[in-house]
């Protein structure tokens, strides 16, 4: 079966579609759908590579591992030397201590597990992170171990086929699992809800190697080619709540297993015309490693998003620099031998990079590139905010930890914001203030657990959260209310489209800079302004907000947030002299009233 050039150009679309969905959103909004056609083909192949050997031979499954590891690492090697360098001079201490992360994961097959914990793929900060998509690796790499037992301890086929399925039915239903319990970021990320594209690609390969030749018809190629234009279409439509993860990826998965099992008549002539197409697959792999961090660091530069002009300039070299990373990485390391100098190469780099990175962590991003101030570097790092991390209590603790108590703060990463910027100054005793890191959600079903055993009569009560539940907000307020509590919702808060390039500002020059308003952000800071009362607001970030810009670097030059989204101690100092001004919001604050 020769698929060489069918399956290069299903990568050349699905190539496309990633690419295409990260540089332009708004003409290729199901562009992620990319990645769902990249696993089927993955499964496909390496279904085919495991029965062209025979894998009870010791030697024969380290031949398999070690063609795999040269076709992954020395592009993704070059990719992330690339990323760490050119993010020393572009992204702040939290974001490149990130990258370090990310890095490490990536090198050992697990960046997907690690943004499983950290983040998901559509969160704003996201957009800042060099290799964000190398979790699709981790992906397939773990698919390729299990690949490699399920073909190396079965060898035959109706039994092979039939585990494949097994398997694939059980990561079909984690991945209903983890949507139906709100785990969606395990869902997208993780292979126990990924692996079933990967094992459909590699049933495709089974049934059809083993299959009748019925011949080519015309019902079979109207299929083939109504598949192949569905794919297309998919491009151009929009998911929206589906795309994080649902089950919209049965469609591309489904159409894909179709394009590779039927066949389609053509001759070398028909396919001469897609040869471009055919070069954009040959060169995908790298075109996928290097696109998003080229974008990633080039925007991290500019204080504004790139234009559409800009992205299709760096397009432009970004094929260029996919090209020759094809021709003079990729393909030396493809060789039958491959000499002991690049070996050593290969091994050498990796050592090197992991080490870096594992400095770069150890040392919080090293934040000497950003000030060398001596306290610097514990007050932009993130875990200044996640430090003061509570656990909910559990029920019939609650009286005895708000006992004495005089402010109680709900929320979630906002309120340790919150909580950190009383501290600074605000309030002169912080043991009359409790922070209770619990999600701030509808609190009707938590009230009938926990909060019914407490008395908050003269307490003051601050809800804060990232995310404000609207529909049931005034239900909040009206519950707290009604236990004779001052209630209040802290306002949310957001720093711009990008801080990054505060890097390459002089450091003289960058006092009290500012950023455009995130339109978004705008729009959701309005409905936080209309929909909570005016008497239970606590609209703190308004003191950042001058002549429709936020401010984003306080009178010494220093960040008020390392994310834009979380304080700096900068930040939780910005904000405590602005309220300590406000004498409406101060009077809310203070604490030696009777």
């Amino acid at each position: 079966m020769k698929h060489i050039a069918e399956i290069s150009l299903l990568r050349a679309l699905a190539t496309t579609q990633v690419v295409g969905y990260h540089y332009f959103p708004q003409f290729f909004p199901g562009g992620f759908i990319g990645v769902d056609i990249f696993f089927v083909i993955s499964g496909f192949l390496i279904a085919k590579v495991l029965t062209s050997s025979d894998l009870t031979v010791a030697d024969s499954w380290f031949r398999f591992l070690k063609n795999r590891f040269f076709r992954i690492y020395p592009a993704l090697t070059s990719v992330a030397i690339l990323s760490i360098f050119f993010s020393y001079f572009l992204i702040l201490p939290d974001e490149y201590e990130n990258l370090a992360q990310s890095v490490i994961a990536s090198i050992f097959a697990a960046n997907n597990i690690l943004l499983n914990l950290t983040s998901g793929y559509w969160d704003i900060a996201s957009s800042f992170k060099p290799l964000l998509h190398t979790w699709s690796l981790g992906v397939e790499e773990q698919s390729y171990l299990i690949l490699l037992f399920v073909f190396a301890l079965v060898h035959r086929l109706l039994e092979r086929k039939a585990l494949l399925t097994l398997l694939l039915i059980s990561s079909f239903v984690m991945l209903l699992y983890f949507n139906i319990s709100g785990a969606k970021n395990a869902g997208f990320y993780l292979v126990l809800s990924r692996f079933w594209e990967v094992a459909a690609g590699a049933l495709v390969f089974l049934l059809k190697k083993n299959a009748i030749d019925c011949g080519i018809n015309f019902r079979r190629q109207l299929l083939y080619s109504s598949s192949l234009v569905i794919l297309v279409t998919l491009t151009f439509v929009s998911y929206g709540e589906l795309r994080n993860p649902a089950y919209y990826a049965l469609t591309p998965v489904v159409l894909t297993c179709l394009i590779l099992y039927l066949p389609f008549k053509h001759n070398g002539r028909e396919l001469k015309c897609f040869k471009p197409l055919i070069g954009v697959g040959l060169i995908s792999y790298s075109l996928y490693l290097l696109h998003w961090p080229a974008l990633v660091l080039l925007e991290s530069s500019s204080k504004n998003l790139l234009t559409l002009t800009e992205k299709v300039v760096l397009l432009l070299f970004v094929l260029i620099a996919s090209f020759l990373s094809y021709r003079y990485v990729e393909q030396p390391f493809r060789e039958r031998t491959v000499g002991v100098m690049r070996y050593t190469f290969l091994f050498a780099s990796l050592f090197l990079i992991v080490v870096f990175s594992a400095f770069v962590l150890v040392n919080k991003g090293l934040p000497d590139r950003y000030s060398d101030t001596k306290d610097f570097s514990q007050y932009i790092d993130i875990s200044y905010n996640s430090k003061l991390d509570k656990p909910t209590p559990a029920h019939g603790v609650l009286n005895e930890l708000l006992h004495d108590k005089k402010i109680i703060i709900f929320g979630d990463s906002f309120a340790n914001d919150f909580y950190n910027i009383l501290g600074e100054g605000l309030v002169n005793n912080m043991n009359e203030v409790v922070l209770l890191s619990q999600p701030f959600r509808c609190f009707g079903e938590y009230a009938e657990t926990v909060l019914t055993d407490t008395s908050f009569k003269g307490r003051t009560v601050f809800l804060a959260s990232s995310v404000i539940p609207w529909e049931c907000i005034l239900e909040n307020i009206s519950y707290f209310v009604s236990l004779d509590a001052r209630v209040y919702v802290v306002s949310p808060k957001n720093f711009g489209d990008n801080l990054n390039w505060l890097m390459l500002v002089d450091e003289s020059k960058r006092k009290q800079l500012s950023n455009d308003i995130n339109s978004d952000f705008l729009n959701y800071y309005e409905k936080y302004k209309k929909i909570i009362p005016a008497q239970h607001q606590f609209d703190y970030f308004s003191g950042a907000i001058i002549n429709g810009s936020v401010q984003i670097t306080d009178e010494f030059g220093f960040p008020l947030s390392q994310d834009r989204s979380h304080l700096t101690r900068y930040g939780a100092k910005y904000f405590s002299e602005y309220i300590r001004r406000n004498s409406d919001l101060y009077s809310l604050v203070r604490v030696d009233r009777k």
